[in-house]
């Protein structure tokens, strides 16, 4: 019975994908602010959580429920380090910057909220004597549930604002033209170093999506 409750708690959340991607080089920051090395470190920690939150799903079945409570908390342990390495873009020169990367330290943060009312729905289960233990189940996988999609949300949402944080006048025409604070050979990186952490997962909405695939397809 605890490991049926247990296999139905952690597929609620949804974050897994079959494949495991690439690991992603992260860049050597410099002193002197920059737009491609702001997006390098976003894609870097998109690639790093959804890893993460991978392996963690990937002892979704496993017959020992302590395995699953020690995944669920490496997991929560690397997407801690994610959101700090983050961190230094907080007093960036640009405020669309500092806020996206507030942003996604905040997203991070709440997804490790999540993992411990998961983690807190997996004790329940350890400790359960008879049925009767497992009252009130349904309200706390929804609030698991819930609290993952605010999340993903919220990911979106700092993404979304990283990626515009590049857009700047267009030198040749800024009273009708914007362009982008990269180069062309910068954009190419960029599109290459997400293909490769996130492959056909960038194309198409899917049922296990992660929060972190969510917004990299953004």
């Amino acid at each position: 019975m605890r490991m049926i409750v247990a296999s139905l708690v952690l597929s609620f959340s949804s974050w897994k994908l079959a494949a495991q991607p690439p690991k992603v080089v992260r860049p050597q920051t410099s002193s002197v602010f920059s737009h491609f090395e702001y997006l390098s470190a976003i894609i870097a920690s998109l690639a790093d959580s959804h890893l993460a939150l991978t392996d963690m799903q990937g002892k979704a079945n496993d017959p020992s429920i302590v395995e699953r409570m020690t995944a669920n908390q490496n997991c929560a342990i690397e997407l801690d380090i994610v959101a700090r390495r983050l961190k230094e873009f907080t007093s960036a020169p640009v405020e669309n910057v500092r806020l996206s990367a507030s942003g996604s330290i905040t997203a991070y943060q709440a997804i490790r909220r999540a993992l411990a009312l998961q983690l807190a729905l997996l004790e329940k289960v350890d400790a359960a004597k008879s049925v009767e233990d497992l009252s009130g189940m349904s309200r706390a996988i929804s609030d698991v549930k819930v609290a993952l999609q605010q999340a993903t949300r919220m990911l979106v949402e700092a993404t979304v604002l990283a990626f515009g944080s590049t857009i700047t006048a267009d030198p040749n025409d800024a009273l009708k033209h914007v362009a982008l604070n990269l180069t062309s050979e910068q954009h190419v990186q960029l599109s290459k170093a997400l293909r490769s952490a996130f492959g056909s997962a960038l194309d198409e909405r899917r049922e296990d999506d992660t929060g972190s695939s969510q917004a990299a397809r953004i």
